[in-house]
């Protein structure tokens, strides 16, 4: 098989469930050099409680054992505040924790109204680390020069030219105006997140009626990036297969296209030779986190080389009346990523529901 399953087990589950509410979701897994690696994820009481905040763990053995986690430190915000930090090492070795900092002075609002389809407000706050994640620096807010609030779904990308692109996507207000058309952008810095003077714009449906979310960006050699999103069409409620859209220049993306897969968040890696591994949930029929193994294709639909199902569950059940919104509260697993070990091999990250609480999970593979 061109994807073997090697091993699986948890980054963190709660040690005493039976007497406390830590649901952990969000992972995202750096490497620090060898076998070290350092995982962030958000813990909270709930989904989307109040509580809700970053935790870091350490593993000195490429991600089979992990650590008890620390509380990240995070800053003091100008309102009571909610987090949820995604990590990346640049070259230079520097961390880099990139979060939503979602304000949180009703305690009575989650971040999503499944009523409207809308967010609660939030800025943007980046922190760094110099020592491999024991310290950090105070929270640098992100300029965004857009109405938010915002969607931050994925980790500093670092490209191979120097660049930083911080990404986002604008969503509608908790009452569920439009503040700005829903589309995915990207603010770029040149000077290592000192300023973010461009602002990219990653996937924009001209009718305003697909939004794309929880975007992921990559580099597929010749100085080309791919961007693949979660893409929901409103006009007619449902989802469509993830979609891409390619730069051939590092700043401008071409139109959204169908890569033929049937889900949503999806992460990938360039395998080099016209391949990528993908890891994607797949939300309906039978659900779960599933990796494939595609020949990319820049005019659409991917070549299915290798399907295999890395977790599965039953879906849990949303109500009819719910928006998109409301139905995320009711998801029992997401969040995949890939972070790359070297010769073939792959740590596969997410969270998932497992004996009625919400862990983070690893799963590793290899390619053929």
């Amino acid at each position: 098989m061109p994807i073997q399953i090697l091993e699986t087990g948890p980054i963190y589950a709660n040690p005493k469930p039976h007497l406390r509410s830590r649901q952990a979701v969000f992972p995202t897994v750096v490497s620090l050099g060898g076998p070290a690696l350092l995982a962030s994820f958000t813990v909270g009481e709930a989904f989307e409680s109040v509580d809700m905040h970053t935790e870091l763990a350490r593993s000195t053995d490429g991600g089979r054992t992990w650590s008890d986690p620390v509380r990240f430190p995070q800053s003091r915000a100008p309102f009571p505040a909610s987090g949820s930090g995604r990590l990346t090492r640049t070259p230079a070795g520097e961390l880099l924790c990139y979060s939503p900092r979602f304000d949180r002075t009703d305690p009575d609002r989650s971040i999503g109204s499944a009523e409207t389809g809308g967010l609660i407000e939030c800025d943007v706050v980046l922190y760094r680390s110099a020592d491999e994640g024991a310290t950090w620096s105070e929270a640098e807010v992100v300029p965004i020069p857009l109405p938010g609030p915002f969607e931050i779904a994925t980790p500093i990308a670092v490209l191979a030219d120097g660049r930083w692109l911080a990404l986002f996507s604008t969503w509608r207000a908790w009452d569920g105006a439009r503040r700005t058309p829903e589309r995915t952008y990207a603010l770029a810095s040149s000077d290592g997140g000192r300023t973010w003077p461009d602002l990219l714009t990653l996937f924009a449906d001209p009718e305003d009626q697909i939004t794309y979310w929880e975007t992921r960006l990559i580099e597929i050699g010749d100085g080309r990036l791919l961007a693949i999103a979660w893409a929901h069409d409103h006009a007619h409620g449902r989802d469509l297969p993830n979609q891409f859209a390619v730069s051939a220049d590092g700043r401008t993306f071409g139109p959204a296209r169908s890569t033929g897969l049937p889900g949503q968040t999806c992460a990938a890696a360039w395998l080099g030779d016209g391949r990528l591994l993908c890891v994607y949930n797949h939300r309906h029929g039978d659900p779960g986190v599933r990796a494939a193994l595609v020949q990319f294709d820049a005019a659409g639909d991917w070549p299915v080389e290798d399907l295999t199902v890395l977790w599965g569950q039953p879906l849990g059940v949303a109500r009819a009346a719910d928006s998109v919104v409301g139905s995320m509260n009711h998801f029992r697993f997401g969040y995949p990523r890939l972070l790359d070990l070297g010769a073939g091999e792959f740590l596969v990250t997410f969270w998932c529901m497992e004996e009625a609480q919400l862990i983070c999970r690893w799963t590793r593979i290899r390619v053929a």
